[in-house]
């Protein structure tokens, strides 16, 4: 069981708080595994898909960063990360 139901009102607020706090880290030891352009990246647990949407533009057209959508997943609409 998770205790954040992701299907709740206040999801997509909760995902841009967790961005605001974590992506800045994240990025940073992402940026020191020198992932480029053309490379294929698998987003797990990806929430709002703030990460996943900068992994996108990291690796360009020419690579790939598909993520997991679990079935209570934040719309599309709330998330720029769908590729």
């Amino acid at each position: 069981m998770y205790v954040f139901d992701n299907a709740a009102e206040q999801t997509a607020a909760r995902f841009v708080a967790l961005a605001r706090l974590f992506d800045e880290g994240t990025i940073r030891h992402i940026e020191a595994r020198g992932i480029r352009h053309g490379w294929h990246c698998l987003e797990i647990g990806g929430g709002g898909g703030s990460i996943a949407a900068w992994l996108a533009q990291r690796v360009g057209p020419e690579g790939r960063v598909p993520r997991d959508r679990p079935r209570h997943a934040v719309p599309r609409s709330a998330s720029s990360a769908q590729r």
